[in-house]
């Protein structure tokens, strides 16, 4: 449990780093037109003002962690974006990790691949939807991702298919969070699981 624990911490450690504040058409990350994973990347750790979430304070040793396979992290809700039409979503968890006060110990490089395994499991459970429908999915769950009464609010994440996915799409749902106080959230290219699962369902179709 621990473990599990010492994981969800340092996920929402990370994606408070990255995690980028729409705040008008000037100061904007994001490209109105087109989203690429890599350019907001690069956009994100250049950028010196970081919004970072008020949150307990963590043990040291969590910062330095390097075993948390970033591409297999998953928030609360998770989204796999194929294309403008088709995407796929999972809800991991809607209630928020409580860290717990003392000493945690660092990641073990087992308890990296019992991440990965688990998270496999989890997002061979997706559903399929249509890309317009993320909006409304948050919307549905807006009570739960900010959870203003325990001031623990959920990680949503976010994984394309590609690195450039072209038009509005993610633009306008930042924007939809960004306006909808949804301040911790991740983007990133799906790993080869997910690439694996997009496919078979488009088989099995």
């Amino acid at each position: 449990m621990n473990k599990l624990l010492l994981l969800s911490i340092l996920f929402i450690i990370l994606s408070c780093k990255k995690t980028a504040e729409v705040k008008n058409d000037e100061n904007i990350l994001v490209n109105k037109n087109y989203f690429s994973v890599s350019e907001n990347d690069r956009k994100i750790h250049r950028h010196s003002n970081y919004e970072v979430v008020d949150t307990v304070e963590m043990p040291e040793a969590i910062y330095s962690d390097k075993r948390l396979n970033e591409d297999y992290a998953l928030g609360g809700i998770h989204f796999l974006i194929e294309n403008n039409e088709k995407s796929y979503y999972v809800i991991n968890y809607l209630e928020p990790f409580v860290s717990m006060c003392g000493t945690m110990d660092r990641m073990t490089k087992q308890d990296s691949i019992n991440s990965v395994n688990r998270n496999i499991k989890i997002i061979q459970k997706a559903k399929l939807i249509s890309t317009s429908t993320i909006e409304k999915i948050l919307y549905e769950n807006r009570e739960k991702i900010v959870n203003i009464n325990s001031r623990m609010p959920l990680q949503i994440s976010f994984a394309l298919k590609d690195d450039i996915l072209k038009g509005q799409t993610m633009y306008n749902i930042i924007q939809f969070m960004e306006d909808s106080k949804m301040y911790i959230y991740t983007i990133r290219r799906m790993n080869k699981d997910e690439i694996s699962f997009t496919k078979m369902n488009l088989v099995k179709r």
